[in-house]
């Protein structure tokens, strides 16, 4: 299965990573001040797309068969005419990259054999554009989650299925507003933390833990830079 994608919970399919992230975070745009990216997270999505920015302004003079994309050669003859620097470290990860790149915005017939276009590009800076947000959220959800754990499972039961959230959540007594929207941002975002096998698939303490880290996979480009 190719890099940035994957398969839904409920269907064999593979989806593109903008269609996974758009329904996953749309119905939390207006709650982000509570939801407050890492510097780390930041910087790299920042280091992205600062390599899409150059990218995309030298595209032309770096595209030298005129076809309309870069290609692994192309990408290293870029790196290979400037010295030692920020911006050759910046062709050279894309070089190390094209093939994930390339298959970004599905415009090339068949395999995405060609290189990386304009396309792939903007998709590619949308995707680190979205990354910071993606990750404070499903951190925000782990931290509150965790913390209010012991009172959501007072009533005896030790993982949460999707029947049980206003009970689960009447349970709780003293979260702030910002703690509250991490605990329906939860509610929403069930099918993505749920762990299990079929119908049998529930919240548990260790899947809420380990959630950043599956949102951080779907990301794996944007690190891998």
């Amino acid at each position: 299965m190719p890099i940035l994608r994957k398969t839904s919970p409920d269907s064999p399919d593979s989806i593109s990573l903008e269609q996974y992230i758009k329904p996953l975070f749309e119905k939390i745009e207006n709650k982000t001040e509570c939801f407050q990216p890492t510097a780390s997270d930041v910087l790299r999505s920042e280091y992205v797309q600062g390599i899409v920015k150059t990218a995309t302004d030298k595209f032309q003079k770096n595209d030298t068969d005129g076809n309309g994309y870069l290609s692994e050669t192309e990408l290293q003859s870029a790196a290979t005419n400037l010295r030692a620097g920020e911006e050759r470290e910046k062709w050279l990860a894309l070089q190390k990259k094209v093939s994930e790149v390339a298959a970004l915005s599905n415009d090339q017939l068949g395999p995405e054999w060609s290189g990386i276009s304009l396309d792939d590009l903007a998709k590619l800076n949308q995707v680190a554009k979205c990354m910071p947000k993606a990750m404070a959220s499903a951190n925000a959800i782990r931290d509150v989650g965790l913390i209010n754990w012991s009172q959501m499972m007072s009533g005896g039961s030790d993982r949460i299925y999707p029947q049980d959230f206003d009970a689960v959540f009447g349970r709780v007594k003293s979260a702030s507003s910002c703690d509250w929207q991490a605990l329906h941002a939860m509610q929403e975002r069930y099918n993505e933390i749920r762990t299990g096998r079929r119908h049998w698939k529930s919240i548990t303490y260790n899947g809420l833990d380990s959630y950043p880290a599956k949102v951080k996979d779907k990301f794996s480009l944007i690190f891998d830079l």
